[in-house]
């Protein structure tokens, strides 16, 4: 801005002895020709070409004349604005809740239930064959135990429903009928004791196998079905 201390704002201008010569006012780059006059080794400016060029407001009053500048001069140094506060961050979506599982035997269960039922089958007929050949346990069937328990251990994982958790006791009470009658029949032939040693009908007319055999087919067909039902057999 024009250093104010320099212009002399003059209301009157007293008789001089000719006429001052006028000069061209350049105002943040805008010329206002014949605003400036010097007299006297001094330089007066013209108000009101002022005020216009600038878009200020003029106004006179009769003891001081006041000048507001609110066009190009007042927008080159505005007046530095307070920062805006830094928005809060948002909060944070809470997750969905996961929907509640439907009741029903559900397919990853069901995968690893039917898995568990064939081991237990293939564990039983191995013991079968062993004994009728007369052969003792090895470490095959040991194997075999082994993988059918870890294959009860995914099962109980991958149980999630109520029907899940309802067929998976009958599965534990298939595997510990299955391990008593395995244990049972291996200890006879070990000593080669009674007709599960010699008997080349064995073990037809077993009558814990057949509660096995039962409950076996039943758990297959009701774990395919999706729906959970009780049998006996399976107790």
């Amino acid at each position: 801005m024009m250093t104010a201390s320099l212009v002399f704002f003059a209301i009157s201008l007293m008789a001089q002895p000719k006429t001052p010569g006028k000069r061209t006012l350049v105002v943040n780059g805008r010329a206002v020709p014949d605003a400036l006059v010097q007299m006297n080794g001094h330089f007066y400016v013209d108000l009101e070409a002022l005020a216009k060029a600038t878009d200020a407001s003029l106004i006179v009053l009769p003891e001081r004349i006041s000048l507001e500048l609110r066009g190009s001069m007042a927008q080159q140094a505005p007046a530095p604005k307070p920062a805006a506060p830094a928005p809060a961050p948002a909060p944070a979506a809470a997750a969905p809740a996961p929907p509640p599982p439907k009741d029903g035997i559900t397919k990853d269960f069901a995968r690893a239930a039917i898995s568990q039922l064939g081991l237990l089958r293939d564990w039983k007929e191995a013991v079968i064959g062993t004994i009728k050949a007369g052969r003792p346990a090895d470490a095959t069937l040991q194997g075999m135990r082994d993988r059918a328990f870890e294959s009860m251990r995914l099962a109980s994982v991958a149980a999630s429903t109520n029907s899940d958790r309802s067929t998976l006791q009958l599965l534990r009470g298939e595997l510990n009928n299955t391990q008593q009658w395995i244990t049972s029949a291996l200890t006879a032939n070990k000593h080669m004791e009674g007709e599960k040693a010699v008997n080349p009908e064995f073990p037809d007319n077993d009558e814990l196998l057949s509660k096995i055999s039962d409950c076996s087919n039943f758990l297959s067909g009701m774990i395919t079905s999706g729906t959970f039902a009780d049998n006996g057999a399976c107790h």
